[in-house]
C-alpha cells in the first residue's frame, strides 16, 4: 500500500510522534513503515503503544510481515517494545519494583475495599468509593 503524502511525512519525521486518526485511515501502515525506518538503524530502539491488545497484536503481526517481505530479520526484543499502555506500565513496574507486592484485579480490589469499608454506613462507603473512582480516572 502506498502512503499518502501526510503519512509519508509522519514516517520521515525524526522525533516522537503520536498518530491520531479514525478507523481504517492507515495508522497501522504508517506506524509499520515508520518503525521499519527507525529499526533499520543498527543502534536504534523503539517503543510502540496502543490502546488495545488486538491493536498491539495486529501491529506486531504487520511489522513482522513487513520485515519478512523485505527479507529482513525481525528486530530483537530489546530493540522493539510493543504493547498496550497497561501492559507496558506493568512491565515497567515489574522491572523496577523489587517488592513481591501484586496488583489486584477488579474483583479482588472490590472485595478488599468492601472489607476495609465495612464499618461505614452504605452512604459513607458509596462516597469513599466514588472518590476513589474519581482519583483513578484523573490519574489515567
Amino acid at each position: 500500500m502506498a502512503l499518502t503524502p501526510t503519512q509519508q511525512a509522519a514516517v520521515n519525521y525524526d522525533r516522537n510522534l503520536i498518530l491520531f486518526a479514525g478507523p481504517g485511515s492507515g495508522k497501522t501502515s504508517t506506524s509499520v513503515a515508520k518503525s521499519q525506518r527507525i529499526l533499520l538503524k543498527p543502534d536504534s530502539r523503539l517503543a510502540m503503544v496502543s490502546f488495545s491488545r488486538a491493536a498491539a497484536d495486529e501491529m506486531r503481526h504487520r511489522m513482522l510481515a513487513a520485515f519478512a517481505a523485505r527479507q529482513l530479520p525481525a528486530p530483537p526484543n530489546h530493540r522493539l517494545v510493543l504493547g498496550t499502555f497497561n501492559s507496558l506500565s506493568l512491565a515497567q513496574y515489574n522491572r523496577h519494583v523489587r517488592s513481591p507486592a501484586k496488583l489486584l484485579g477488579p474483583p479482588a480490589r472490590s472485595a478488599l475495599l468492601n472489607s476495609m469499608l465495612s464499618s461505614y454506613s452504605i452512604d459513607e462507603r458509596s462516597q469513599f468509593l466514588l472518590s476513589l473512582e474519581q482519583i483513578g480516572r484523573a490519574s489515567c
